[in-house]
């Protein structure tokens, strides 16, 4: 015979009301002799069922009260405790299906009422936790909505206040404003300081640039040339910019080089230009569209096509600045000196006071 397990519903027994315990095994009545079989449970025998013992499983029943649980030292007394189960079958074959855990009278019969109460207590201290977390919560939210509306209170006041304060100022303001202007006297004088054509186009062109400024002066040709020559010299170069291609061409090519052509040698390359061309100014606007073009479609390729227009930073843009000057002059002087300069007047009368 062979035994491997025990029933899985008799691995927990109660001491002093132990069930049977069922052993599962093969073959168990080929011994001829059941009482070759003897099953111990903690080292205490237990008594074979014949009557219920079958080919694959042996019914035993083991005493009422184990020694294993039975102590009466209060040292020594536990809740519960293994018994380990020994087949043997005559003197030499031995089987351990398992162990069985014997539990002792006073856990078993822990009062049903008892746990009850336990369990009602803790449902109520349960309620009475989240009671008071509810109520907890609806006093800070009450609180806090006080506050809050305190604050708004508060806040209204101060723009109401504010809004008051400001009325006052600025009616106080515009009464005052309604006295001064009454103040600004000969706004209207017909004495103002226009700049003539030539000095209104040197402050534009050369604004750093005094009265001696080398254009203002006569042509004057180093002494190894003859005036002749250097005449020719000069006529040759006047045609060489009167080539659309040439001109653009020279320009490009100052500009490609960003290290030694700097913004003040850009501003200077495109009022000298706009000098030159100044009795030409068809001509002018032509290159300058052209210049324009290829700075708009060079601008548009980079990440900062924005910026365009903004600065001077190119020999386009200045000449751009220099020919508005140019044609703008009669415009500002027939038009819209009289009035922005009666403007400029007022405003610095009332900054002085």
């Amino acid at each position: 015979p062979v035994f491997t397990s025990i029933n899985p519903d008799d691995l927990m027994q109660t001491v002093g009301s132990v069930r049977t315990i069922r052993i599962m095994g093969m073959n168990i009545k080929n011994v001829d002799v059941l009482s070759e079989i003897m099953v111990t449970v903690g080292g205490e025998r237990c008594t074979i069922d014949l009557g219920t013992t079958t080919d694959t499983v042996l019914s035993c029943q083991p005493p009422q009260n184990l020694s294993i649980v039975s102590s009466t030292s209060p040292k020594k007394r536990q809740s519960s405790s293994n018994g380990k189960v020994v087949v043997a079958v005559g003197r030499f074959l031995f089987y351990t299906p398992g162990s069985i855990t014997f539990v002792s009278n006073n856990v078993a019969s822990f009062p049903i009422s008892a746990v009850a109460g336990g369990v009602a207590g803790g449902g109520v201290g349960l309620i009475l936790l989240l009671v008071l977390v509810v109520v907890i919560i609806v006093v800070v939210s009450r609180r806090d909505s006080v506050r809050k509306r305190q604050q708004v209170s508060a806040l209204m006041m101060q723009m109401e206040t504010l809004e008051t304060n400001m009325a006052e100022e600025c009616k106080k303001a515009f009464t005052e404003l309604q006295t001064e202007l009454q103040d600004v006297v000969n706004v209207h004088d017909k004495n103002y300081p226009y700049r003539d054509f030539r000095s209104f186009a040197m402050k534009f062109l050369f604004p750093t640039a005094e009265d001696d400024h080398p254009i203002l002066k006569p042509v004057q040709f180093p002494v190894c040339v003859s005036e002749k020559e250097a005449m020719k010299c000069l006529e040759n170069f006047r045609e060489l910019i009167q080539n659309k291609q040439v001109l653009l061409t020279m320009i490009h090519t100052l500009e490609s080089q960003h290290g030694r052509f700097k913004m003040q040698d850009r501003c200077n390359v495109a009022s000298l230009l706009m000098v030159a061309l100044q009795e030409d100014l068809h001509y002018a606007t032509e290159i300058l569209q052209a210049l324009l073009t290829d700075h708009v479609r060079t601008m548009a390729t980079k990440s900062n096509p924005r910026l365009l227009f903004r600065s001077t930073g190119t020999v386009a843009e200045k000449m751009l600045a220099n020919w508005l000057c140019f044609l703008l002059h009669p415009y500002i002087q027939e038009h819209a000196g009289e009035p922005l300069f009666a403007l400029f007047r007022a405003i610095k009368s009332q900054l002085e006071k």
